[in-house]
């Protein structure tokens, strides 16, 4: 009976942990081709100031090789915004933004650095 009582306990627990996990819900992405700057915006929807479900790394490559890894710490709000300087990005290049969860998912996008994308 107690191996059940302890079972149906770890159960409750690791499930109510994975429902409030997740990846984040929207990443937006902009790059201006005047000032070279990347723009990252990240809503991932945690409940108010919450010091251990937040957006946990932030990773871009470019040609597989990974250029940016931001590690926040912490997440103030639910939508915030990131900045990078990418001098080396020309028209035509592809990046891909991977934005990690610290419970749990994560979220890609693929983006193209094109004249009419850019600004």
């Amino acid at each position: 009976m107690k191996k059940l009582l302890l079972f149906t306990l770890i159960m409750v627990f690791l499930f109510s942990t994975a429902a409030m996990a997740h990846p984040p819900q929207n990443v937006n992405v902009k790059f201006n081709m005047e000032d070279k700057m990347l723009t990252v915006e990240v809503t991932h929807n945690v409940g108010g100031s919450n010091t251990s479900h937040y957006v946990e790394e932030i990773i871009v490559t470019y040609n597989d090789e990974e250029i940016v890894m931001q590690k926040p710490g912490q997440q103030l709000k639910n939508k915030e915004m990131f900045y990078y300087y990418m001098p080396g990005l020309e028209d035509g290049d592809q990046i891909t933004i991977n934005t990690i969860c610290s419970i749990q998912g994560n979220r890609n996008i693929n983006y193209t650095i094109t004249s009419a994308t850019a600004n």
